[in-house]
């Protein structure tokens, strides 16, 4: 057992005494080195990644034979937990004891680096920062020593304004969450809006709570503004997002353009995001969706060049394989805002460059060392600072130099979050490779989500709508204009196929084919008054034409139709009964002509008078508020709370009083007069179902419509919209009318009339051919005999003198009901004489051109 022991303690007094001789070893090869300390405070709870960065840049750092050659690079950190206090206590105590610290490095928070930069500045020190964004260290006389390799927030604001300007949107709304390093961000950015982009601030708030955060949101809904520039740390920023997803005003109704460093996925957690003080709360998908169509604005926090070798002899694709399988190696919880991690390479990278350049001008200047570096010493800070100023290289982030206050000059990427599904995707809108210069724009890509993909509004807009026809009312005119025209040509057919056997029974046939014609001009006239409407596609020029259409064609159409109804019935009314008590035509042909004419005359020469001293212009006027919206006026992108202003252009004249007033002086008369003539001539007894009822009926219809169409047209001549449609409504109504009544009754009379014709040439046909039949052959009878059609000849003349019988026994019948007012005429309907069947052959009852000398003469045939 003892030799055990023996054998054992030499063993372990060898390997002790072999320990001692290593250690002796390194500390001859450390003792040829010089150690360089930096101090480094890092808030571990929200920037671990940038201490585990600062690590493996040294590393690599020391590891390079050119880099501070003969010296030893060290770092000494501690958490300062982002709380400025604790900041101050850790600078404090560290520069109270040994070793001498050489460059102080960080804080994370803008908070620790204001204070602590004031601090370290006392002691001649150069501070540098991979993470605070603060626009108050940029203020150089205050903060002299301070370096950053992040962009500073200021940089951020003009990339907003930029946004802004791209876009037109002129008036915007700023939140920003109550932080120092927020407050002097948003006032730079309202004085920068104010003095170089001249866009509006509607309104300017600093949120604390959940209570700010609904109020504030609410102020921008009342304001009617849509683009919010916002600026806020993540944990806060999820509670305003789904504050405002409740709220609805999430994208594409609002467009939000967030500044920051913000992580990947900032508004993302493993748990439920809850809005403090409501029990309102959002889970991923809801946070997606109140995230899309949002602007981020943030620094490149790895170079866009991913194959490009940077000063360590990486390329950002390598770095950050090494980073990664480092941090999984040393540090594996230490992984909290991983896009910062290139920017604090970036910075112990700074502060290496800077010491390896100074050694030259030290030795030159004071023969001095980085090893004998001492506080409160402004040569060898002057020397930092100045190498400092001078450097620019290629880092992990990007291009890296600063510029006259200490600022990066880097990259600064615009994204867009968008995508059509459930998940987010970026693109990238805008590079700025140095926020200096204008960027690259690549807008292209960007997905609005809104009707045609159109840029979204800052806000209410005033949008100028060109008053057009709707499409389906149109198309709906146009039809039954084709339907009336049809009829009318058919109508106009009609009395030229079949003019011998109307012209027996009707007064003056070739009235009715003037009377379709007519038609058809007040439908040609129809027409052209939507000539210059957009709904067709004509220029606006057409407008005038618009207004000849309703001066001319559709005066013309109405004087030549309501002429020709005229001339009907004084024909009718001048009808007169002989002692055999037929009716006997007293009017001629060319008297009717004449009332055509003049009808024509009086209503034409003082409109085309007018036409030729006060001529048509096209005026337009503007509405608010006309309800056009709700007939398919809207424009196609169409907010509720957008100002639309509806252009409607009509026609006017200088003297608009005086003219419409002849016109409808005259108009009246010849309304008044139609009417009265229909209602005199009331009781007399036409062929063809009563056509003296159905011209009257004609004129009436006519009449009223026409006087409720010119009050109605008049009043809305400033409404294009109601004009064209009440102007066709009342066009339509009496033309078809008219077409109906003149065309149907004599479709159906010349049927009756072809008919008899038909079976009277049959009849007679047959007995032709009997009589050419041998004697001794007899022929079945397939018609009439020759008596038998004697016999129906003698019928019908004896139907026709009834009907004559019957004709003057309604008229004495009238005369006697005109003479005793407590009797009722039973024998008319609706002012007009009952239809009794008549007799085809018209020239019984209907002689024309008779003269005559009084109701009791003989007649002359």
């Amino acid at each position: 057992m003892s030799n055990i022991s023996h054998i054992l303690t030499a063993i372990l007094v060898t390997l002790y005494v072999s320990h001692i001789s290593h250690s002796k070893a390194n500390l001859a090869d450390n003792s040829t080195l010089k150690v360089l300390t930096i101090m480094s405070m890092v808030d571990i709870h929200e920037y671990s990644a940038t201490l585990v960065a600062s690590k493996l840049a040294l590393e690599h750092i020391n590891q390079m034979p050119d880099m501070l050659p003969g010296y030893h690079l060290n770092m000494t950190w501690n958490d300062t937990r982002c709380d400025p206090s604790v900041g101050l206590k850790i600078l404090f105590d560290k520069l109270s004891t040994p070793p001498t610290k050489i460059f102080v490095l960080g804080g994370s928070c803008s908070e620790v680096s204001e204070k602590t930069a004031t601090f370290s500045q006392q002691f001649e020190l150069l501070q540098i920062s991979p993470a605070s964004i603060s626009s108050t260290l940029s203020d150089k006389p205050l903060y002299p020593n301070f370096y950053r390799t992040v962009i500073a927030a200021n940089a951020f604001s003009s990339v907003l304004l930029d946004i802004c300007r791209k876009f037109g949107w002129n008036t915007v709304s700023v939140l920003s969450e109550r932080q120092n390093v927020f407050s002097t961000t948003i006032l730079g950015l309202i004085d920068l809006a104010d003095t170089k982009y001249h866009i509006n601030i509607a309104s300017s708030q600093k949120l604390e709570g959940n209570g700010d955060i609904a109020h504030a949101l609410k102020v921008i809904q009342k304001s009617n503004f849509k683009v919010i520039l916002a600026s806020f740390f993540p944990e806060f920023g999820r509670e305003i997002f789904c504050q405002a997803y409740h709220m609805n005003m999430t994208g594409p109704n609002y467009v939000w353009i967030v500044a920051g460093l913000l992580p990947k996925h900032w508004w993302r957690t493993q748990h439920d995001v809850f809005i403090k003080g409501s029990n309102q709360y959002c889970d991923r998908r809801a946070m997606d969706k109140a995230v899309k169509g949002h602007f981020e604005v943030t620094d490149q926090t790895v170079s866009t060049n991913l194959n490009e070798k940077t000063i360590s002899g990486y390329t950002p694709q390598e770095w950050t394989q090494a980073f990664n399988e480092y941090q999984k190696k040393f540090h594996t919880n230490y992984t909290s805002s991983e896009n910062r991690a290139p920017s604090a390479y970036d910075a112990v990278w700074s502060i290496a460059l800077a010491l390896n350049h100074s050694i030259q001008p030290l030795l030159q200047i004071r023969n001095t060392t980085l090893d004998r570096f001492e506080y409160h010493n402004k040569i060898f800070k002057n020397i930092f600072a100045g190498e400092m100023n001078k450097l620019k290289f290629t880092g992990i982030s990007g291009p890296v130099s600063f510029n006259e206050d200490g600022d990066r000059i880097g990259g600064i990427t615009v994204r867009h979050f968008q995508g059509n599904g459930p998940g987010l995707n970026t693109v990238v809108v805008a590079e700025y490779k140095d926020f200096t210069k204008d960027p690259i724009w690549k807008t292209s890509n960007i997905l609005w989500g809104t009707p045609n993909n159109q840029v979204p509004a800052d806000g209410p807009v005033t949008k100028l709508v060109v008053v057009a026809i709707p499409f389906g009312i149109y198309m709906a005119v146009i039809f039954s204009l084709m339907i009336c025209i049809f009829i009318s040509a058919l109508l106009f057919f009609f009395n030229f196929r079949y003019h011998k056997i109307l012209s027996l029974c009707i007064i003056n046939s070739h009235l009715n084919s003037i009377l379709a014609i007519a038609v058809i001009i007040c439908c040609i006239g129809l027409f052209l008054l939507a000539s210059d409407k957009i709904v067709i596609g004509f220029d606006s020029d057409l407008s005038y034409a618009s207004c000849w259409s309703q001066v001319l064609v559709l005066n013309t159409g109405f004087s030549l139709g309501y002429g020709t109804l005229l001339a009907k019935i004084w024909d009718i009314y001048k009808i007169r009964y002989i002692d055999s008590k037929k009716p006997i035509r007293t009017a001629r042909d060319w008297h009717l002509y004449l009332i055509i004419g003049l009808v024509c005359f009086v209503n034409l020469i003082p409109m085309l008078t007018f036409s030729l001293i006060d001529s048509a212009t096209v005026e337009k006027e503007n509405y608010t508020d006309t309800g056009y919206s709700e007939i398919g006026l809207s424009p196609d992108y169409y907010n509720e709370k957008d100002k639309v202003i509806y252009i409607a252009q009509y026609c006017s004249y200088q003297h608009p009083t005086l003219r419409y007033t002849i016109e409808a002086m005259l108009n009246a008369i010849l309304l008044a007069t139609g009417v009265i003539l229909s209602w005199k001539s009331r009781s007399i007894v036409l062929p063809i179902h009563n056509e003296a009822k159905f011209v009257g009926f004609t004129i009436y219809n006519v009449a009223i419509f026409g006087a409720i169409g010119y009050i109605t047209t008049f009043s809305t001549q400033k409404r294009p919209i109601a004009n064209f449609g009440l102007t066709a409504l009342f066009i339509l109504i009496p033309s078809y009318v008219v077409m109906v009544l003149m065309l149907i009754p004599r479709l159906y009379h010349v049927w009756k009339v072809t008919k008899r014709d038909k079976t009277l040439s049959l009849s007679a046909s047959s007995i032709s051919n009997s009589q050419k039949l041998p004697k001794n052959k007899t022929v079945e009878r397939i018609g009439p005999s020759e008596s038998e059609i004697e016999e129906m000849n003698q019928l019908q003349n004896d139907i026709a003198k009834l009907t004559d019988q019957v004709a003057s026994l309604r008229v004495s019948l009238q005369k006697v009901n005109k003479e005793n007012k407590h009797v009722k005429s039973r024998a008319s309907t609706i002012g007009f004489v009952k239809y009794e069947s008549q007799s085809a052959n018209c020239e019984i009852i209907y002689v024309e051109n008779t003269a005559y000398s009084d109701e009791n003469s003989s007649t002359t045939f």
